[in-house]
Order: C-alpha cells, then structure tokens, then sequence
C-alpha cells in the first residue's frame, strides 16, 4: 500500500501543473501520453538557477545531456558547468583558474554515480584537498555512489514493484485528468502549448489540484492509515485538517507569502520529440523588508531512443544512505563540541583577564590611599 500511494503521489506531481480543462488541455495529456511510452530517452538542455537575498546574488548555469531507459530506472548523464555569478562577479567555469571538470552522473535503480573529479576541483578552489574531507568522502576512487536500497527495504518498499505500480499510477492518473477542473489558461498554437500563471494563480491551482487529488485519493489514504494503525477517529481528524489545507483561509498567508511569483512553462511537440521551456520566478516574502527570489530558467529537448545497455562504472567508492549520514552527523557533531570547547575557553579567557583587572585596579586604589 505504501508504494502503490506513493507511485501515485509521484505521477499527480510529475503532471499537476500540465493540467488545464477544455480541448486544449486534453490535447496536452494526450501529447504527454505518448512522451509517457517512449521505452528510452535522450535529452539535451540548459538550465540556469539564481538565488536572491538583498544585494546579494548567486546564479549558476550549466548545460546538460542525458540518455534514459525507463523501465530499468537506468541514466547516463552529463552536468557541464558553465558560470558562476556571485553578486556580479562572473566565474567562467568551462577555463581558466576556476575551470570545473563536467560531472558525469549514472542512476541504476536508486544507485546514484557521481564522478569524483569536479568535487576534488571544488574543494580544491576552496583551499583544500581531497584527504581534507577523507572522513565523510573517499574521493579516491573515480565515482562515489550512494545507494538507497536499503533505506527502500526498511520501507518495505520493493524497487521493483514500485517501478511497476508506479506505470500502473500514471496510466490510471492520465485516465482522471480529464475530470480534473482548474483554471489554469493553456494556450494552443498547433502542437505548441504555453502556460503563464501569477502566483495567486499558481496558489490557487495548487491547491485546486491539491483538494480534487486528497478527494481521488480519499480511500486509498484511509487504508494506508488503517495499515498504520490509526484509529477511526484518528484517520478523521487527519482527513479534515488536509481538507482545511485547502480553504480559502488557508490560502491568504500562502499568496501574501509568494506574491510576486510567476511562471511560464511551454510545452512543443513533433513525431518523437518533446521541446520544452521553463521559467519558474519563487519569492518568498520573509517580513515586510525582506524577499528571497529563486529563479529556474531550462531549455530542454527530448527525443525518443532506441534502448541501449547503460554501462555502469566499476571503479567506484559505494556509501549507504544511511552510513553517508552517520558520518555526516558524527562530523557535526565533532564540530559542534570544538566550537562548544572554543567558547569555553574564550569565556574562562575573560575571566581570568577580568579577574587579574580586578586586582590591578584594587592594588592601585590602595596606593592611591595610602597617598
């Protein structure tokens, strides 16, 4: 139950903002459909990713190329670093001095493969080397990869089976959409279709989307809670305070938070190719004199592909999610106590310095006295 929910979570997500009612929007599912039954993929892109903060700014962009085969949850892929523009100051990441190798990026399953070469650059460009952080990363090996497979068998969650639940989730949810009602404008040009939302409009869809999924979901959510072992009293009072997520309430400090948001998302298609751009504008509104703006800017082009083996590295440093995190938190846990130790020794510093004034100061007013 655990995974066939969250197959079905997974799917409404990967769609929810494709949805519109009308022609236009069923021409768009079925478009996406068809995307849905390429066996493999191959994909090019840019992408860009800027961060805001008062006068400070940090943009990063990159180009990318993929190739996928679905049904193994297989992928090679390559992250070419370009720029970095921190506050105006524009780093060429492709030559020179601050140079980044491309990273080279393999996904088997929940097996992820990360090359080790662009992180020894980073931490290089940092002033350091690859035996500075041997205690959480063993960069000696040409890729590091981080495996889940156990986190998913404490899940009870079989890899397998959720990639077969999670076709079947994405079948029956293309056979809802059309039942889906929003207010989500889509424009249509041929087999071109562009959506441009406000923040509000972004809230509200969200939300509308959020309500009709929880209620389509409604029995299989109770079940899950069944099989959690929450009572009947408990299962209603977690359905209504999801329900009351989506009241009109509940919506107010949302759009007053992200005002000033927006995006736009267009959607070309010919006979086995999907063009797509992005431009994602979030502002979160802090307080009255203070906004963070991230902005996601992508270009991706994706063409359906023969299947074709995808050879995974050999030469390979494997962490377990779980071990990866263990050390993480000792190494915490190791600064928070060297910092705890700096403190307390400024603190008895001061106190000796404040103790030793202490008797300079009476010594003097006893001189001054006994003048």
């Amino acid at each position: 139950m655990k995974k066939k929910l969250l197959a079905l979570a997974s799917a409404l997500f990967m769609v929810f903002s494709l949805v519109g009612c009308g022609s236009e929007g069923l021409s768009l599912v079925k478009e996406i459909q068809e995307v849905q039954t390429w066996e493999a993929v191959d994909q090019t892109g840019s992408m860009s990713f800027d961060m805001t903060m008062g006068e400070e700014s940090v943009k990063l962009a990159m180009d990318y190329t993929a190739y996928t085969v679905k049904d193994k949850l297989q992928m090679e892929m390559t992250v070419t670093p370009k720029t970095l523009d921190v506050s105006g100051e524009v780093l060429d990441l492709a030559k020179g001095e601050t140079k980044l190798s491309p990273i080279k990026l393999y996904m088997d399953g929940v097996k992820l493969y990360m090359s080790s070469s662009c992180l020894k650059e980073i931490i290089a460009l940092a002033g350091a080397t690859p035996a500075d952080v041997a205690d959480v990363l063993d960069l000696s090996k040409e890729f590091i990869a981080f495996d889940m497979t156990d986190t998913y068998k404490e899940m009870g969650i079989d890899i397998n089976g959720l990639i077969e639940d999670s076709k079947k989730a994405t079948a029956d949810l293309y056979a809802e959409l059309g039942k889906l009602d929003t207010d989500i404008a889509i424009k249509q040009d041929g087999r071109k279709y562009t959506m441009e939302l406000t923040s509000d409009q972004m809230v509200e869809a969200c939300i509308s989307l959020f309500a009709q999924s929880l209620e389509m979901q409604k029995d299989l959510l109770v079940a899950e809670y069944k099989e959690m072992g929450l009572t009947d009293a408990q299962i209603e009072l977690t359905m209504a305070q999801l329900s009351a997520m989506t009241s009109k309430e509940a919506l107010a400090p949302v759009k007053d938070m992200v005002k000033g948001s927006a995006a736009k998302v267009t959607l070309a298609y010919e006979d086995g190719k999907q063009t797509t751009e992005y431009a994602f504008n979030l502002n979160v509104n802090v307080d009255e004199d203070n906004t963070v703006i991230f902005k996601v800017d992508m270009k991706d082009e994706a063409k359906k592909a023969e299947v074709k083996e995808v050879k995974m590295p050999t030469d390979v440093k494997v962490y377990a999610l779980e071990d990866l995190m263990a050390v993480t938190a000792e190494e915490a846990a190791e600064e928070a106590e060297a910092i705890e130790a700096e403190e307390k020794a400024a603190e008895e510093k001061a106190a000796e310095e404040k103790a030793t004034q202490e008797v300079v100061d009476t010594k003097e007013e006893k001189v001054e006295k006994a003048a």
